[in-house]
Formats: structure tokens, sequence, C-alpha cells
């Protein structure tokens, strides 16, 4: 989360400045510089975040903060984005969508299959003591 918040930040700087992404048009997007019209790309956001959390293993955490980190954030993070530039949704709604497909080929192979057991005995070794 770290690499993409310092690139969102100055990612964000730049699109109130820049004068070539006023009036560019993305698909239903007039201008790239203001907020989506229709809401639908902090929609995205908001339901890539909670596939994104969904899909990463969180083993050893606790229920009530796993249930609150998959819904709460990506609440916070579409009310956050809800009214900034629709360049910068769409940023970071594609870097989710990428991550989404990262995380998929990560479960499937066998160094995730790995990484999960091992995560699963820590937890167990951590309840028993």
């Amino acid at each position: 989360m770290l690499i993409p918040m310092i690139l969102i930040w100055p990612y964000y700087k730049m699109l109130a400045v820049v004068v070539d992404l006023r009036h560019a048009h993305w698909f239903w997007i007039t201008d790239l510089s203001s907020r989506d019209p229709y809401f639908i790309l902090p929609t995205l956001l908001v339901i890539s975040m909670v596939v994104t959390q969904r899909m990463t293993p969180q083993v050893g955490m606790d229920p009530s903060q796993q249930k609150m980190m998959t819904l709460m954030m990506p609440l916070m993070m579409g009310f956050i984005f809800y009214n900034l530039a629709a360049g910068l949704n769409l940023y970071y709604a594609e870097t989710n969508l990428i991550s989404i497909a990262q995380q998929a080929v990560m479960n499937r192979t066998k160094v995730g299959r790995e990484m999960r057991e091992m995560a699963l005995k820590r937890a167990r070794k951590k309840e028993k003591s």
C-alpha cells in the first residue's frame, strides 16, 4: 500500500496543473481532471478493494477485525475518492484490478500455497501459546 500511496499524491497534484488532461476524454468521462459524473469509477474502486481484501489471505487475524477491514477500508477509500479527479480514480481502480489479477495468479502457484500453509501453521502455533 505504501508504493501506490507514494504515487497517488503526486498524480493528484499533477491532475490539477496539467493542461493536457483538461477535457481529455475516456469513455463516458469528458474531463479526466474533474470528478466522474456518474460515480462509476469510485464504485469500481470500492468493489475492487472488497474483492482484493477477500482474495488476500488474512490468516491469524481476529475475525471481527478482518470483517471490519474487509468492509470499512474500502468504504473509507470510496468516501475519500468520491469527489476526486476521475483520472486519479481511474489510476487507483486500475491498480486494484491489476492487483486482483496478480493475487489470483499468486494464489494458484506453488509458492502461494506454501505461503498460506506457513501462515496457517504460524496462526495455529500462536493460538496454542
